[in-house]
């Protein structure tokens, strides 16, 4: 990368390092390791790695992949529940568990908490 106010080139950091200091006419750039519970995923000139993500079980969120110093953790839904928030397939950062639809009706959008009365039904519905 190129140093701001010089002419010179310097090597960036690779990842899973931040950059402690800038090359010089006399050294090459120092890297230093992400501390732990944070990362970074390429190549850089970063002065501060990224915090690692949280799959907070209260968002009903699990983790499927845990964070390293060179990428971030995975969230995705627990089992029986449907992402609300922050959907990018499969990642999530909110889900909300299904809803059981009472005796007589059925679930209409699949995914969705929406509930319909059986004798409206359409072939996609799914009836108690």
């Amino acid at each position: 990368y190129p140093k701001e106010g010089s002419n010179l080139c310097c090597k960036k950091c690779q990842p899973g390092y931040r950059l402690k200091e800038h090359c010089s006419e006399n050294k090459e750039t120092v890297c230093e390791p992400c501390k732990p519970n944070t990362y970074l995923e390429s190549w850089n000139y970063a002065h501060n790695c990224l915090p690692c993500k949280k799959c907070n079980p209260r968002k009903n969120l699990k983790e499927i992949r845990t964070c390293t110093s060179t990428q971030n953790a995975v969230c995705v839904c627990k089992e029986n529940t449907f992402c609300t928030m922050g959907y990018n397939a499969p990642e999530c950062a909110s889900c909300q568990p299904y809803r059981a639809c009472g005796p007589g009706h059925g679930v209409s959008v699949q995914g969705k908490v929406c509930c319909s009365h059986c004798l409206n039904a359409h072939p996609a519905l799914r009836c108690l």
